[in-house]
Parts: structure tokens; sequence; C-alpha cells
């Protein structure tokens, strides 16, 4: 696997980066992930170790291994309607790209030294696209999934799509995938069993920039080879250095692969003498080292001894003549399928007279017509892959697709789909909303799912007034990264001086961390929707903290003191007749149940609630029983003077007392000997704020 520098079109520049980025690079997720599964059961390396030495006397014991073996494969596009939707066209070039380097039929195999020539091989590995779906419906081997786990993928994405890994070989393809430190991850592999995880992610996460050598991998200078490197793990092989950080003392347990001391970027001038390997060095030429695509042109006998290995142990009913009828891949010819109709809009709400881009991301086959039906747009109707539509009456509306070819067509109809307003505000400020009449979403309260899972939802379980709130279950249904946002009506700040939004939440982890990526945005607009400017954002990192509670493993119903109260600062759109607020709940992989309720909108009591926003003060959790996290942002460079008083005014502790740098800093609040009430004090140069804090100990 190699990482993404990005290409510049100044050739020096981009020079420069590249050097920059791969000198800092993280290794390959493939390993890093194995190295994590050593680490809770140790046994497993020299599992590894056995598994690799059996590879070398299967090599030994068996001369003829048959022909060709076929393997089916499905690209699973994890996608937002971007670039990462990568075209079938590109995926059809990644698969020529692996059929050339796994039969060693690739151009650029005239570029293998001379000295490295006697253990070149053609490992006999064809990849087809599956006809066949596990249904047993026809398939072009591509499945297309709306998803905002897109973004910093990590194995979340393939519960999405993944089909059973003893028939097919999963590819997932995404926009970015999770780093675990510096340098950007290109893909991941899940190694054959019994070295990998779990069946259900078992596969190959590539990200889509890097799928092929068209489209947008043009240009990347790694000619779809992260796709050959990636299954190559999937098949059992190691880095050729054997991961030991330039030590010269690991091993990829191949024969025939000279020992290197660390992985080569870029094209290195051959000879590259390392580990003493010399006269003829490393094998930077060869598909399982970092060096770039246009210098790879080689996998050894001893790694085709390895990938034969894994055919007829851990992988042999993917290649088996039953698993080719089933998957529709012994034939060469494939069936012409009918397409699955599916579209997105650019945006969802707009106002009277506005336009949206609509676009046709229909899959499984290629669509040869196609009837759009637009009730209340201009126009109504229309044919083209993708299409404007305005909408000149307020209302709610439904779009409708049909797509069509030789072998029949598919029809999509989604309700209550686009939103528009007149521009004239449902409500004056001040405002509340308790939620505690009738059902959510309504009328004045939208609610956007796009993943169809947990979403917010009216509970009387848990409230901080009134009797209700709105809850998003994520400790039993919502999926890591889902995403969900809350749409409130328009409302007329005009008649509010210096406006202020407050709300409060109940949050807790399921189990704690610093680097889960749940968070909660707030979002505003003056535009009916049609655009949003962030007014605040919240999390779990060293950044924010939203957790108003200890994590718990259980499912979360808060009490009365687990809420938090947050102010946002909308003085600067005071003078908006149609403004309307939005809370973006995005889930983490260890949250628990999320809360919000008692959301106002009225004048600032004094501009010390505008800067209490400003300098977002904010302690968590609170109550405490142990430790408490403080964090503050400083617009400029502040004498600070941070005090711990009981409720006596006695000083208890001084917390902080020295000038700062402008930024946001976070301190540890350990617990005073005593439970009780306190105050936390901050003054921050003239100004003066003040937090009641709760230590249960």
């Amino acid at each position: 696997m190699k990482h993404l520098y990005f290409y510049i079109t100044t050739s020096f520049f981009a020079l420069f980066l590249q050097f920059a980025v791969a000198q800092n690079s993280q290794p390959c997720l493939t390993e890093v992930l194995f190295r994590e599964k050593i680490n809770n059961d140790p046994q497993i390396l020299d599992q590894r170790r056995q598994i690799m030495e059996n590879a070398q006397r299967f090599a030994n014991n068996n001369d003829n291994r048959g022909g060709v073996r076929i393997i089916p494969m499905v690209f699973h596009v994890i996608h937002e309607g971007g670039a990462e939707n990568i075209s079938k066209a590109q995926i059809l070039d990644q698969v020529r790209i692996l059929n050339e380097d796994y039969r060693r039929l690739n151009a650029d195999a005239t570029n293998t030294p001379a000295a490295f020539l006697p253990v070149a091989a053609d490992c006999n590995i064809e990849f087809r696209l599956a006809q066949l779906d596990p249904n047993g419906n026809c398939t072009d081997g591509i499945e297309r999934i709306y998803s905002s786990l897109t973004n910093n993928a990590r194995d979340n994405v393939k519960a999405l799509s993944d089909w059973p890994m003893d028939k097919y070989l999963n590819i997932w393809v995404v926009k970015s995938i999770e780093t675990t430190g510096t340098g950007i991850v290109l893909g991941y592999a899940q190694f054959p069993p019994p070295l990998g995880g779990n069946a259900n992610t078992d596969g190959v996460v590539l990200r889509a920039d890097f799928v092929g050598s068209i489209g947008s991998a043009n240009g990347n200078g790694y000619f779809g080879r992260t796709a050959t490197h990636e299954i190559g793990h999937w098949f059992g092989l190691l880095h050729i250095w054997g991961d030991d950080n330039g030590a010269c003392t690991g091993t990829d347990y191949v024969a025939d692969t000279p020992n290197q001391a660390s992985e080569n970027y870029w094209c290195p001038v051959y000879p590259h003498v390392t580990c003493s390997n010399g006269p003829n060095g490393d094998m930077f030429q060869n598909y399982m080292d970092y060096s770039d695509g246009s210098c790879e042109n080689l996998f050894t006998a001893g790694q085709k001894n390895v990938m034969d290995n894994t055919l007829t142990t851990a992988r042999t009913n993917n290649w088996s003549a039953a698993n080719l009828t089933a998957t529709g891949t012994d034939v060469s010819v494939p069936s012409v399928c009918v397409p699955r109709a599916d579209f997105y809009a650019d945006k969802q709400m707009i106002c009277y007279g506005d336009s949206i881009k609509f676009t046709d991301y229909s899959w499984n086959a290629d669509v040869a017509t196609r009837d759009w039906s637009f009730p209340g747009g201009t126009p109504s109707t229309g044919t083209d892959s993708s299409i404007w539509v305005t909408y000149p009456t307020a209302g709610v509306y439904q779009v409708t697709l049909r797509v069509y070819n030789a072998s029949g067509g598919d029809t999509l109809n989604k309700t209550t789909y686009i939103y528009v307003s007149s521009g004239a505000s449902a409500y004056t400020a001040p405002y509340h909303e308790g939620f505690e009449g009738g059902s959510y979403p309504n009328v004045d309260w939208y609610i956007f799912n796009p993943d169809a899972g947990a979403t917010y939802a009216k509970v009387t379980t848990a409230h901080i007034e009134g009797a209700a709130s709105l809850k998003i279950n994520n400790a039993t249904s919502n999926s890591d990264a889902a995403t969900d946002e809350l749409v409130g009506p328009s409302i007329d700040l005009t008649t509010c001086t210096n406006p202020i939004l407050t709300f409060q939440t109940a949050y807790k982890q399921k189990t704690a961390s610093t680097t889960s990526t749940e968070s909660l945005k707030v979002l505003i607009s003056t535009t009916c929707g049609k655009y949003w400017t962030q007014r605040m954002a919240l999390g779990c990192g060293t950044s924010f903290n939203m957790v108003t509670q200890n994590a718990q493993t259980s499912p979360f119903t808060p009490t009365s003191s687990q809420w938090k109260f947050w102010t946002v600062n909308i003085a600067p759109y005071g003078t908006s007749h149609n403004f309307r607020m939005k809370f973006v709940y995005t889930n983490g992989n260890r949250s628990n149940n999320f809360y919000i309720d008692d959301i106002n909108i009225m004048t600032a009591n004094s501009t010390a609630d505008l800067q209490m926003n400003e300098f977002d003060f904010d302690v968590a959790p609170n109550p405490a029983s142990d430790e408490m996290k403080i964090n503050y942002f400083l617009p400029d460079t502040r004498n600070v003077l941070m005090e711990l008083t009981d409720l006596t005014g006695r000083k208890v502790q001084t917390v902080v007392n020295e000038k700062l740098e402008p930024g946001r800093h976070e301190i540890t609040l350990s617990a005073p000997s005593s439970a009780g009430i306190y105050f936390l004090t901050l003054r921050a140069g003239e100004q003066t704020f003040v937090r009641k804090v709760v230590f249960t100990r």
C-alpha cells in the first residue's frame, strides 16, 4: 500500500511535497490492524510464521498446481455523490490492471532487472466481476451505496454491504480512510483466515482516487497498483521488508525476495543496496513494497507459493467450479442486468423560486432511458442524467425516477423529499421549543436521516423541562458515523436585541474515549435552508467535549442533573426575517444515547451571554466523581486566573494563574477532598465567567 501525495502541476513543488509526505507516512494499515490483533492474542504471530512456512513446504510438494484460478469479486462504492462515486469504466480499468499484474502480462514487465527475472512469476490468478449476487440475481459486480461513512472509513463501511467472503472478494471503495498516524492511507486488506478477522469484514478497502488509472485516479502515479498490493495481503503476502522499522531482521517468509531495511518510496535508482543485500539490492520493483506504481512490475515465485497455499487452504471455495457457477463468473460474456434506480438532490431545502440539481445515481447496469417526475417543479419531467428544477411555490414535494434498458426497468419514489419555504417567517422571536406537542417531524421541524437508521425521535422517558425531549437511540440501533439532521422552523429575529440561541443536551459514551468521532454541530441559515453556516461544533476529542456524564455500556437515560446548557451567539443575524437553525449529530463508534431539549431564541440578558459563547468555557462531566475536563478558548493573549471556591467563597484551589496565548486550552481538574457544590471562576483579562460544578466523591 502506498500513501498519497498531492498532485501539483508545478513539478518542483510536487516533488518537494511528495518527499515530505513520504517521510511522514504511517505504516500500511493492513499490518497496523494486524499488530493490534496480536496485542490481544500474541499467539497469532507464531501462527502466521507456521502458515508461511507451510506455504514453502506446499511449494516443494506440489509441482503441478493446475491452471488459472478465477476469483469472483464485487466493488461496493460508498459515496456521497462526489468524485468518489467512480465510474464503471474506472472499475473495469482496475480489473484489467489486476489481471495483467497477477498473470505477468503487464507491459512494464520488461522493466524487471535481469537479476530478478529468474524468480518473476505468473501467479495464474484471474479476477472477474460477479454476474450473480448472493441471492442469484443479475449483477454487474458493482454496488453503489450513498453514505457519509465514505469519509474516514474503516471496517464500519463494510456493514453497509458485504457479500459472503467464501464466494466473493469484497472491495469497498471510499472517499477517505481513517489514519492512525501521519500520512494518508490509500487502502488496507484483511489477511486470510485464520489470521484475518470477522468473516463479515473480509476484503479490501480502497480510496476511490487510487482505483485503476483513469477517471479520478488519472495522474496519481500509482497506476492501479494499490489494489494489486492490498489484494496481495488478501492472499496472505506480507510487506517485502518484514515491517521491522529498518532493523534488517524482519522477514516476509519468502526466500526469493531479498532482505531489505525498510519500505521504499518513489522509484529508487537500481541497485538500491540495504542490509548488505548487494549487488542487486532491494527488490523495490515488487508489488509488496511502497514504491510508486510506475516502477513496480513483479511478484516472485516464492510469493506465488504463498498465494497457492492460501488458495488451497483458506480460500478454496472462492475459485471452485461450483462457486464460479453460483457467481456467474464461469462465463466470459456477462448478462445485461436490469438497472436499479437511485438519485439524490444537491440540496433538499430552498426558498420558493430557487432551483435544485437532481442527479441519477442508478446502478447495477447501464441505463438506456430514464424518466423523471417533479410534481410542483419546473420542468415537471425530464430524461437527462442530471437536471435543474425550479420550485415556484412553497410546499413539500416528492420526486420519482424510472430507469430502463433492454432487460427491464426500475422505479424509485422519494416522498416528502424537497422542502420549499415561502420566505415568510412562521414565528417571531422570542421562540421556545420543548417538543411537547404532537409528533416529530412535523410542519415546523424537519428531520433528515440519509442512512435510514436511528434518528431524532420524541420520548417522554427523559427531559430537562416539560415532559418530553428528542432522542437518538445510539445504544442499540445506530451505525458508526451516521449523520442525522434536525431543522427548525423559520423565525423572524428582528424582534430581539442581540439574540442568542440556547439549548440543552444529554449524552454519554459507552466507553470513554477522546478519539471517538461523535459530534454535534449547530448551523444557521438565512436562505430558507439553501445554504448553511456553522456556528458551533461540539465533540468528544481534545478540542471540544459534549459528554455530560461518565461512560456506561447500558443504554443511557439522563436524570435532570445530567444535562448540559449551551449558548450560541446569533446576534450577527439579528436583522434576519427568515432564520433557521439546524442540529447535525454524527454518531461515533463508542456512542451511547443522545438527547436534546429546551431550545430557545431570546434576547441576551447581558453581553456576558454573548462573550460566554466566544470563550466557549465548558466543564464536563458535571457532576463528576473524580475529575473534570475544563475547556476554554482565548481570542487573544490574556492573563488567566482560574479558581475553585466553595459555597462560602473560600478558595479551594488555584487552577490556572498565568499569561496564555490565544487558542483553545484544556486542563484536568481533580476532585477536592470533600464532595459538594463548588464554583469555578475564569478571569480572562477584564472578563469573568463562573460555572457551578458538583463533585459526588
